[in-house]
């Protein structure tokens, strides 16, 4: 009878032990796990009239959120998409960001580590896109205007774009932390000894004749370039913005990264005459870099003070600035 109730004893803890087992995973679930997708927008710039910065955030964008790597992109809300969410258009309402496109179907975080992939970029158009299965392109057309007179154009041609693998939300929140991904152009202009006593004003800056619009990016993170330059001829111009809407001396735009073998600026000035710089020696607009460009005008010629890296690029040959 003793080795009896040894073997009950026994069978019994088994039992309790299993059972412990069993009701352990459900003792602790997921919090996130079917919980609705936000997200946190930054763009790590500073300041500035034209384009994008931290003060000046995009209204909208282009989200893909990949949480199962070994499946598709889905639209099939019965198997919650596959928890990978394609071609997904946030807009910011009252400062929240929320899905756009999607209709009924909810954006959920798989669980508290789905280490995503994710993969944002903003529009130049005006259209919303169509929530898709599609993958991120790997031919993407981007485009600057050649109207950038506008403080709307130029946020249309500064193309924002991030890329994040292995991420895992943070508070049920996912951060974007937007880069620029083109090359802005500051110039800055300086009136010569013969022009600082005369009633003169700058009334345009064009990049004149010697630049492509359009620029191809490959957004699925599998080749080493993001942007890859296309065989369009180097024959566009772009009217630049200024900086300051009351100051006449300092002119922004936005290019795609291009090798130049030169550049001409053309400068419209209140005198009637118009002022053409023109450099000596090929130039490189990299993808998130600002160049500036200082140029002294004076009656028929100007000095070129020269082309500086400010944080972002570096240093070219300067010219001279003719009359025409």
């Amino acid at each position: 009878m003793k080795t009896r109730f040894l073997t009950i004893a026994g069978l019994a803890a088994m039992l309790a032990a299993c059972s412990n087992d069993d009701e352990a995973p459900s003792s602790k679930p997921d919090a996130l796990t079917d919980t609705p997708v936000t997200v946190n927008v930054s763009v790590d710039a500073p300041a500035s009239r034209g384009g994008y910065d931290a003060d000046n955030l995009p209204t909208g964008f282009v989200l893909f959120l990949k949480q199962n790597a070994d499946k598709d992109y889905s639209i099939d809300p019965a198997v919650n998409c596959n928890y990978n969410y394609g071609n997904v258009y946030m807009a910011s309402e009252n400062n929240v960001w929320g899905a756009k496109n999607m209709g009924t179907t909810p954006m959920l975080w798989k669980n508290s580590t789905p280490a995503a992939e994710v993969t944002a970029y903003t529009l130049q158009g005006d259209e919303t896109p169509e929530f898709s299965a599609e993958a991120p392109s790997e031919s993407f057309r981007v485009e600057v205007l050649a109207d950038q007179t506008t403080d709307e154009n130029v946020k249309k041609s500064d193309w924002l774009y991030y890329r994040g693998t292995n991420i895992n939300p943070s508070d049920g929140a996912i951060s974007i932390p937007f880069e620029h991904k083109l090359s802005k152009l500051k110039l800055l202009l300086t009136k010569g000894t013969e022009l600082k006593d005369e009633d003169i004003s700058f009334e345009s800056v064009t990049i004149d004749g010697c630049c492509r619009l359009t620029t191809t990016a490959n957004l699925t993170g599998t080749s080493t370039s993001l942007l890859t330059e296309t065989d369009e001829p180097q024959t566009e111009s772009i009217s630049m913005m200024r900086s300051d809407a009351a100051d006449d001396l300092s002119w922004e735009c936005i290019l795609v990264p291009q090798s130049l073998s030169f550049l001409t600026v053309k400068i419209e000035a209140s005198n009637g005459k118009s002022y053409r710089y023109k450099s000596e020696a090929g130039i490189e607009f990299e993808s998130g870099k600002i160049n500036t460009l200082r140029l002294t005008v004076g009656y028929d010629k100007a000095l070129v003070e020269g082309i500086t890296a400010e944080s972002w690029g570096t240093a070219i040959t300067a010219g001279e600035v003719e009359t025409e």
